[in-house]
């Protein structure tokens, strides 16, 4: 089949826009997710977000969504299956570089990414594998419902930036926990070799990443859900920044890899056993490091410490910071994290810092009511601020 199209410029960036039916979308398209693949960026898809466009796809004839699916593709691939036409002297263009052109789906031997529209080709998807669905409507869905394709052209060098539109989008679109894309614009660092990787900040993501995102530990996660992408967005869930949260376990970071006399350089090594190496080391710092201190938090000032089920983005994600006290906020955590870190240099390893922690941490005078807010502890919002706090910890 062979689709029109118009091909146009913003700036450099090359892209070229189509229509195309459900059909052909998911045969010359893939979704790249995090963790399956190592240029992966996108999530799973929303169940509930899914099963409600499935829903209107089955009793209703509304629209799922008028703006563009947007696919990516490398440069060299989409030249194998467009064709510039000349289709005279009626039709003006705005730029010498815009074209209209063919697109030749017969010619494509190789998958679009789905930058944008991943849960409506899902939810086609699931709605036409009902086998008691009219043929007539199946064939309607099929070929007949167009969707407005955009597609972003990029050199294989470039494809960071198909990332950075993904997240721009999803960014403004909707509340976002950890940012999955963010942790791949890292991968796609390691990938291109764009400059020998600073380990510290890449350990530092995937440390927050796993604190925020996973609950498959020994013990207790006390920072699922825990910290925040988007600061100015209210919805959202967490209870300190992730800028800030960074800062505070930067000097914890610093001391492993010095420990550890880590290096690691993406021109020596490929990026499976570079990833590889990082996730490790992120885990044993989540593991044996901020997990176990919290664990210790916790138990000292239960307190401070709040449970709760919650409803983000339709799905139900599970919380344990408690808004009325500082201790999970900026200001405790980077009191607590201090006190960790300067255990943590003067400690043989992690299994010493983490006992000499339990020991200041169980022996500390100070009571749970310290840390609620606009009590005790107000005012103290400055890094001398915390210094004071971390003196007030130790007594």
């Amino acid at each position: 089949m062979k689709r029109i199209a118009n091909q146009y410029f913003q700036y450099d960036q090359r892209f070229i826009t189509t229509t195309l039916s459900f059909k052909s979308l998911s045969e010359i398209s893939e979704v790249l997710k995090y963790g399956e693949s190592k240029y992966g960026y996108q999530r799973e898809v929303n169940e509930l977000h899914l099963n409600k466009m499935v829903s209107t796809l089955k009793n209703t004839k509304d629209i799922l969504s008028p703006t563009s699916i947007i696919l990516g593709v490398n440069s060299e691939n989409i030249e194998k299956c467009i064709k510039g036409i000349n289709i005279g002297s009626d039709i003006d263009f705005y730029d010498d570089r815009e074209q209209i052109v063919v697109l030749n789906l017969d010619e494509i031997d190789f998958k679009f990414r789905i930058v944008d529209g991943q849960h409506r080709i899902a939810a086609f998807n699931k709605y036409l594998s009902d086998t008691s669905i009219e043929i007539d409507n199946r064939e309607n869905l099929e070929q007949k419902y167009l969707f407005n394709v955009v597609i972003i052209v990029l050199e294989e060098k470039d494809r960071i930036k198909e990332v950075e539109l993904f997240r721009s989008i999803n960014s403004k679109a909707k509340p976002l926990k950890t940012d999955l894309a963010m942790l791949a614009m890292y991968n796609y660092e390691t990938i291109f070799r764009i400059e020998s990787i600073n380990i510290e900040e890449h350990l530092k993501a995937r440390t927050i990443f796993k604190l925020n995102e996973e609950s498959e530990f020994s013990g207790t996660n006390y920072w699922i859900n825990g910290i925040k992408v988007d600061i100015n967005n209210r919805q959202a869930l967490g209870s300190i920044g992730f800028k800030a949260f960074g800062e505070s376990i930067h000097s914890i970071v610093k001391q492993y890899v010095e420990k550890q006399n880590l290096q690691v350089d993406s021109k020596d090594q490929d990026f499976d056993n570079i990833n590889l190496m990082l996730n490790n080391f992120s885990e044993d710092i989540t593991q044996n490091l901020i997990l176990p201190a919290w664990k210790i938090v916790n138990e000292k000032w239960p307190e401070t410490f709040l449970e709760m089920n919650n409803i983000q983005n339709e799905e139900k994600e599970k919380t344990f910071y408690n808004k009325d006290y500082y201790i999970q906020q900026t200001m405790g955590v980077k009191s607590l994290h201090g006190i960790l870190t300067d255990l943590y240099k003067e400690s043989r390893d992690e299994k010493e810092t983490i006992e000499r922690f339990n020991e200041l941490i169980t022996n500390s005078s100070l009571k749970h009511n310290d840390w609620k807010k606009k009590e005790k502890m107000r005012g103290l919002s400055s890094e001398a601020g915390f210094k004071i706090i971390r003196e007030m910890i130790k007594k």
